[in-house]
């Protein structure tokens, strides 16, 4: 592996970051969206069942994509040694797949689409707080 592919790597790497930082954000978003909402509009009362389905499975889908981005790391880090130092390069059984293989990329497949549903659940536990109260 060249300085470019380490410098794709690295970029790569950044962005987990940041959706990392996103994701935590996304955990807290429904309860601040609630209580503010609360005090802003006396129509909005607490998380019904509707909302709670919302609320659990952002949450779901956020530590789903926080967890693969800390992973995509790791297996970012150890593919970039193997392309390095092969030889020298412990890999144990269950990553091999994703460093001798395919890459840390399905990770990152995974970190973004968790992502994006953990979004789409916080958008529709809002329109449930504003529409059906």
């Amino acid at each position: 592996m060249d300085e470019r592919g380490f410098q794709i790597i690295k970029s790569y790497i950044d962005s987990t970051k940041t959706f990392n930082n996103l994701c935590g954000a996304g955990l807290a978003l429904p309860l601040i969206f609630n209580e503010k909402l609360h005090r802003l509009f006396e129509s909005a009362a607490k998380i019904d069942g509707t909302g709670f389905k919302f609320v659990i499975s952002s949450w779901v889908f956020f530590l789903t994509a926080i967890l693969a981005g800390v992973f995509y790391q790791y297996v970012a880090i150890k593919y970039a040694e193997y392309k390095m130092f092969k030889k020298a390069t412990y890999v144990n059984r269950p990553l091999k797949y994703f460093v001798e293989g395919k890459g840390p990329g399905p990770i990152y497949g995974v970190m973004v689409i968790s992502f994006f549903f953990g979004a789409v659940s916080v958008a529709g536990y809002s329109y449930a707080a504003m529409f059906n109260h």
